[in-house]
């Protein structure tokens, strides 16, 4: 099983923040044993895209957290954005008057990047820097982008995601939301994984009924998990989980259900939707407002799955609660 790792998130208002998110990165590359020359580079690629984000986008946020044996590093904001990226990434270009290195520093010291942006709707970079820039990667037969936050000031979140592979065409995830936020919440998201972790056969209907006997007697969470296999999804959710699948012709949206998982089991419901080859499937909590237009921003059903999570949580995310968002498509060569 694979849990997703809570964000670091940090305001890049000006350009001395990335003095912040360095150090972010740094502490999360030492932590992996990367060389002093490879975290010279990964500040590099933070100090290029952070201030990209400040002279052209007027400022936005960075998320840091690490993923295995690398760190993931995102960087956002909702400025004037870009019409082709291409061209702004080749080093000279600029419409600021600097250098034009950034965008071109990014893509060569990371060792996965991916660049999203159009005209009025901002930009957002994500990158993953391993030990290496030229670090192969495993291309998995899934592509889950997993985004967790807690609330504001706290150090605990009561959501969380996690993952796991049963055979290589068959996948589940599951997403929780632990009532309230801070340590209580966070023990309660914690207890939900264990119990998606230990269930043998996880169909969604039975690992959300496994996950409830879990909570009993606790404050209670909300949940949804996904099975992917073959050529469908499999879908069911005890509370308010939001949960739809964006196809390359259709859009379909699962129904909110009520009830919270350790205290009230309503009748589970499953529901099955085809899901081809580029299609995207997104559960998130109530930490994201609803997604009423998720094809809104131009050509994003195209991009990796970590950059749609960041895309929607930057438009939709709530500031008065934890938030998650997981983003499922096959994967990307």
């Amino acid at each position: 099983m694979t849990r997703v790792g809570l964000r670091r998130t940090i305001p890049v208002r000006d350009q001395s923040a990335a003095a912040a998110v360095r150090a972010a990165t740094r502490a999360l590359g030492l932590q992996l044993g990367f060389t002093a020359a490879r975290i010279g580079e990964m500040d590099l690629v933070v100090t290029e895209a952070c201030t990209n984000a400040v002279v052209h986008g007027g400022g936005g946020e960075a998320l840091v957290v690490r993923e295995g044996d690398t760190v993931r590093f995102t960087v956002f904001d909702q400025g004037p954005g870009m019409d082709n990226v291409e061209r702004c990434a080749r080093d000279g270009y600029s419409t600021a008057d600097t250098p034009g290195h950034g965008l071109g520093t990014v893509l060569r010291l990371s060792t996965e990047s991916d660049i999203a942006s159009a005209p009025e709707r901002g930009t957002v970079v994500d990158t993953v820097l391993a030990a290496s820039a030229r670090t192969p990667r495993t291309n998995a037969v899934y592509d889950v982008g997993g985004l967790v936050r807690a609330y504001p000031g706290e150090a605990h979140s009561g959501d969380a995601i996690a993952y796991r592979t049963i055979t290589p065409e068959r996948f589940t995830v599951c997403v929780v939301d632990g009532l309230g936020h801070g340590r209580r919440a966070a023990e309660i998201a914690d207890q939900a994984i264990a119990a998606f972790d230990a269930v043998e056969d996880p169909e969604p209907e039975s690992t959300v009924r496994a996950l409830h006997e879990a909570l009993r007697g606790a404050r209670g969470a909300v949940v949804g998990v996904a099975t992917f296999s073959g050529e469908d999804v499999r879908i069911c959710t005890l509370g308010n989980i939001d949960v739809f699948v964006l196809g390359a012709e259709r859009d379909t949206r699962i129904a909110a259900t009520h009830g919270t998982a350790g205290s009230a089991l309503r009748r589970l419901k499953t529901d099955t939707i085809a899901f081809g080859a580029d299609d995207v499937c997104v559960l998130h909590s109530d930490g994201v407002r609803q997604i009423r237009e998720p094809r809104s921003f131009p050509g994003l059903i195209a991009r990796r799955a970590s950059t749609i999570a960041a895309l929607y949580y930057r438009d939709h995310e709530r500031r008065t609660d934890d938030a998650s968002i997981a983003v499922i498509r096959r994967g990307m060569s």
